[in-house]
């Protein structure tokens, strides 16, 4: 049996959202798919694109929340983005070398 997994993660205004699109197949995780869109339409279309009506999948979504305070970020946020903002050059490595990027398979 094969089960999508889509991961969204909306950015903010002024920052595009990420998405990723995973496929368990045989008892191995596969990347289909690893991406940034600006507009809430172009998610919905990606979404579209991913999964077929008649395919299991879980759709996860990440989406900030409202930050009451005057720097508009949190601690947690900041640590992340130190620490692990490799993974938006990342996404643009893949986009930009395919065929070159990361194995496909997760084991």
């Amino acid at each position: 049996m094969t089960m999508k997994f889509i991961g969204i993660d909306l950015g903010w205004r002024s920052q595009p959202s990420g998405l990723c699109c995973l496929e368990w197949i045989d008892g191995q995780l596969e990347l289909l798919d690893l991406d940034r869109k600006d507009a809430i339409a172009d998610i919905l279309i990606w979404i579209d694109q991913s999964v077929q009506a008649d395919e299991p999948a879980i759709i996860a979504v990440d989406a900030p929340t409202l930050i009451p305070n005057t720097t508009g970020s949190r601690l947690p946020d900041k640590l992340s983005h130190k620490y692990f903002d490799i993974m938006r050059d990342a996404t643009q490595l893949i986009k930009t070398y395919p065929s070159q990027s990361a194995p496909s398979t997760l084991a």
